[in-house]
């Protein structure tokens, strides 16, 4: 069965979905765990897409230097990894707030359809925010679920 989803519904799914992987040790082991690994290999190259849109955005933007290039600082996160920072102008950077703004708004109304996979058994101790943001994409929207 496929389902349709709306970019709008991803934005909603995807830290909720984060967010029960990072506090959930046994996540990945559970079906439900299973069924959203699958679910979001499938949207990944349509997620790739927006962001490499935003991406096209910050380089439209930021500063360049002559002989330099793209201006750009590269920071640690905390876990040591590199995080590249465009540098703007005051101005190129209200530009590209809104543009972002703009390419969110575009991308919240398209659809894409994917195979849906619901997830066979449900784990202890899942929200009830997780399980409505679920319901339809990894819970079958006829399971019963009980509190």
């Amino acid at each position: 069965m496929k389902t349709e989803i709306t970019f709008e519904k991803l934005f909603e799914l995807v830290p909720v979905v984060n967010n029960w992987f990072a506090t959930t040790p046994f996540a990945p082991k559970t079906k439900l765990g299973y069924a959203l690994i699958k679910f979001t290999k499938k949207i990944q190259p349509q997620m790739d897409l927006y962001e490499s849109e935003r991406e096209n955005a910050n380089i439209d933007f930021c500063l360049t230097g002559e002989d330099k290039g793209i201006l750009y600082e590269i920071t640690k996160d905390a876990k040591g990894g590199e995080i590249k920072s465009y540098k703007y102008t005051p101005e190129n950077k209200k530009k590209l707030l809104k543009r972002h703004a703009e390419i969110k708004s575009d991308w919240m109304n398209k659809k894409i359809e994917v195979e849906s996979y619901f997830a066979t058994e449900l784990p202890d101790g899942l929200t009830e925010e997780q399980t409505d943001v679920f319901r339809g994409i990894v819970i079958d929207p006829e399971h019963e679920i009980y509190r």
